[in-house]
């Protein structure tokens, strides 16, 4: 069920990838200015599940956001490949400076929040000075900062998916939000009352097969380390090269 806030709020969205990020913030109430992202693979995914969103095809680097219009926020996942254990661990990764680029367009546009989110090995001691350039370069925009740890399992999703976010809110006091209180969901919970008739979808009762055993998979993750769950579906598809089948329209 989509939320709805006040007058259309609109966010820019940076290294795209597949969408997550923009699912959320859609079914928040949220509007898209644009969603900027260079791999083919990337943008033929978002324009194939969403034709209305404004996709841009180009390296953020290059990207003008002039002619937007008014922008509430900037959102995105700058590349992670060489902060995650599960990608080069290279210092060098020229991808590791493109939170960069992210901040060049947050200080054109000036908008009233940005979220950033990265892998948490992102906080590890061989990469914290990128921690301190984040956190510097907004605070120098006028932006407070908070950033810490956050798993989509603990806010009800059946996938563990820890994710290092930094909140920036202008001329404010910025707070990320705790976990509620909720008990872990499994692939199993989320897939139940569920039919075979959707589009696009693997059987449903393969599915739910492989959800019961999932479940007991999900209780034993807990203990793994963050560092251990770094590669996202998104780094699937892009190592691919093909877009990804289109889904269910979020609700």
């Amino acid at each position: 069920m989509q939320t709805e806030i006040n007058d259309n709020y609109r966010v820019l969205s940076l290294f795209s990838g597949g969408g997550g990020l923009d699912l959320g913030f859609e079914q928040a109430g949220f509007e898209h200015a644009a969603l900027v992202d260079h791999d083919p693979a990337a943008c033929a995914t978002l324009r194939q599940n969403r034709p209305a969103w404004p996709v841009f095809e180009v390296d953020v680097r290059d990207f003008n956001p002039t002619g937007l219009g008014s922008v509430d926020g900037v959102i995105g996942g700058p590349p992670c490949q060489g902060f995650s254990n599960a990608g080069s661990k290279n210092p060098d990764d020229p991808r590791n400076f493109l939170w960069r680029a992210y901040m060049r367009v947050v200080g054109a546009l000036r908008p009233a929040f940005v979220l950033l989110e990265n892998v948490p090995s992102l906080l590890l001691p061989r990469n914290q000075w990128h921690v301190t350039g984040i956190v510097t370069a907004l605070g120098i925009m006028g932006y407070q900062v908070d950033y810490a740890v956050r798993d989509a399992a603990d806010f009800g999703v059946a996938q563990r998916r820890p994710r290092l976010f930094f909140l920036g809110i202008r001329d404010h006091q910025a707070k990320l939000p705790e976990a509620p209180n909720i008990s872990p969901r499994s692939v199993q919970d989320a897939l139940h009352g569920l039919n075979d008739d959707l589009p696009n979808t693997t059987s449903l009762s393969t599915l739910r097969r492989l959800g019961s055993v999932g479940a007991s998979c999900h209780r034993a993750r807990r203990t793994r380390s963050p560092d251990d769950r770094d590669c996202t579906p998104t780094d699937r598809v892009r190592r691919s090269g093909r877009a990804a089948r289109p889904t269910t329209p979020a609700r």
